[in-house]
């Protein structure tokens, strides 16, 4: 919950109000989030030869 408030302005009410299909797609998206950031963060360590 804390991401979806501090990244895309989701309050914690909306999130508890929201269907639980719409839950499961967010929760989707913040795999997908989490897995793109994690290669960011390998290809900028490649780049500074980590």
């Amino acid at each position: 919950m804390y991401w979806l408030y501090a990244k895309h302005h989701i309050l914690p009410s909306v999130y508890a109000n929201m269907d639980l299909g719409e839950k499961v797609v967010l929760r989707a998206f913040y795999a997908k989030e989490i897995e793109e950031t994690l290669k960011e963060q390998a290809r900028l360590n490649k780049t500074m030869g980590r």
